[in-house]
């Protein structure tokens, strides 16, 4: 059929850019194995083993309004609690928790692709998917029960949103960052780092339509922390003065 009048033809992929996901899925597969492959050797230690029983609680029904205690005493909210409890309510084995991170280890490798090609290019979207696929780290960190092992996908994500923001100046794009960004950080504080990188692009964006999305994503954002606020005022904020 023909296409309707004014209607624009979308470009078909050069057989370079069809070959490139290709590519990306062989990576994907590759991380899969390296991740999943003998997970009965897996660590399990006092951690992983406080998280099942946090998430067994929550997945039973028993709302946590907080995660795990932190090196430093404080609580941690309870964002990570409540993603791993989908997976211990699914299954009563400890170990099976690990498959979340595993999970989103995987999917990170396709969608670092997509953000770092739209970035830097093809060639540079390949090697980063690559090296994310088989980074020793990144796989180790993917085989382990601890919420900031959560972090890697989300990260690809946010910086998604950045890249979007800058090219195509979108208010979506500015209030899916701080709404992504809340989340993080509720999973686990190392994420309030890129809070800079939010900082930069109110910076470097600086339009009104964009800075009210800012304010819809902040106020979002804000709302989330209901939950661990709660937590907090009910034992009189004793972690600001331990922070």
């Amino acid at each position: 059929s023909r296409p309707e009048p004014g209607a624009e033809a979308r470009p078909r992929p050069s057989p370079r850019q069809e070959w490139a996901w290709v590519a990306v899925g062989l990576f994907t597969l590759l991380g899969a194995w390296l991740r999943l492959d003998r997970l009965e050797l897996m660590e399990y230690k006092f951690d992983e083993a406080e998280m099942y029983r946090l998430a067994s609680l929550h997945a039973s029904g028993r709302f946590q309004l907080a995660g795990m205690t932190s090196g430093v005493g404080v609580q941690n909210p309870p964002v990570a609690v409540h993603l791993f409890s989908l997976v211990r309510a699914a299954s009563a084995d400890p170990q099976s928790l690990v498959y979340l991170p595993v999970a989103l280890g995987v999917l990170a490798v396709p969608l670092c692709f997509a953000v770092t090609r739209a970035a830097f290019g093809l060639t540079a979207g390949l090697a980063a998917s690559l090296l994310f696929a088989t980074a020793p780290w990144a796989v180790m960190y993917s085989r382990k029960v601890w919420a900031q092992d959560l972090l890697p996908c989300f990260t690809v994500v946010l910086m998604g949103c950045a890249v979007r923001l800058v090219r195509d100046r979108r208010p979506v794009f500015a209030g899916a960052f701080a709404v992504i960004l809340a989340i993080m950080v509720q999973i686990h504080y190392s994420a309030l780092a890129l809070a800079a990188v939010g900082l930069a692009l109110m910076v470097m964006v600086r339009t009104r339509r964009v800075y009210a999305g800012w304010g819809v994503g902040v106020a979002l954002a804000a709302l989330s922390f209901a939950p661990f606020l709660v937590y907090q005022a009910r034992r009189g904020f004793e972690d600001v003065s331990k922070a």
